[in-house]
């Protein structure tokens, strides 16, 4: 675990708290959960982009934690149209509840008024880049896992009238 990272520990009478000590609040008037929605979600580097959206890190100050936020591309033509299509598609996803699909945290508007969601943020490689790494057949037969993971999602996903139009 990350040395920055406090520890949980179950207390006496329910409920969770910290090993270490607890953080400082940043000012005496604050309190929990008191992050204003316009500056919850400080943006970082781009993880992708593809045909609708852009993916970034973001911190979710609120929660204190690393997400993964995505927001329309900014070289979208019908802004408007794309905006509905960017809500099906978290409204979808955050119906979608199987550990290989990355679930929806959150969504709402920046302070411009552009549409966003937030997602759980994973870290790695994309599978197509780990199977081009593994050059001998017990390295490809470890990632075996991770595809039946992606297409048992698929199928979850088709059950449930889903078709994911980019695979």
């Amino acid at each position: 675990m990350p040395e920055d990272r406090p520890r949980l520990v179950a207390r006496s009478g329910g409920g969770w708290s910290t090993a270490a000590p607890e953080r400082p609040a940043r000012a005496a008037d604050d309190a929990p959960f008191a992050e204003d929605e316009e500056t919850r979600y400080q943006c970082g580097a781009e993880l992708g982009q593809g045909g609708m959206g852009r993916v970034v890190t973001a911190l979710d100050r609120r929660l204190r934690r690393q997400v993964a936020l995505k927001r329309i591309a900014g070289d979208v033509r019908d802004r408007q149209g794309m905006a509905q299509g960017f809500a099906r598609e978290a409204w979808i996803t955050a119906s979608l509840n199987r550990p290989a699909i990355v679930p929806v945290f959150d969504a709402g508007r920046d302070p411009s008024g552009e549409p966003f969601y937030v997602m759980r943020l994973i870290r790695g490689r994309p599978l197509g880049a780990a199977v081009l790494a593994a050059r001998a057949l017990p390295e490809r037969l470890l990632l075996l896992r991770h595809f039946l993971g992606a297409c048992e999602a698929v199928a979850y996903a088709h059950s449930q009238g889903v078709v994911h139009r980019d695979l």
